[in-house]
């Protein structure tokens, strides 16, 4: 059984992954080739949360 954590009304399966580094919203716009592999990995570790919400501040 994996386990789970509450968030808001759900329970979502631990480890998640905040993706939001990706991308501009922290400095950083990876290619789809420097993001393949981090994201492969998280995969192969169990990752089956993926976090692609946009922080409403400014970085």
């Amino acid at each position: 059984m994996v386990k789970t954590l509450p968030f808001g009304n759900i329970e979502v399966p631990v480890p998640g992954f905040g993706a939001m580094g990706f991308n501009h919203g922290l400095g950083t716009n990876l290619t789809l080739e420097q993001a393949e592999p981090v994201l492969l990995k998280a995969l192969e570790l169990g990752c089956t949360f993926w976090d692609t919400a946009v922080s409403p501040y400014s970085y």
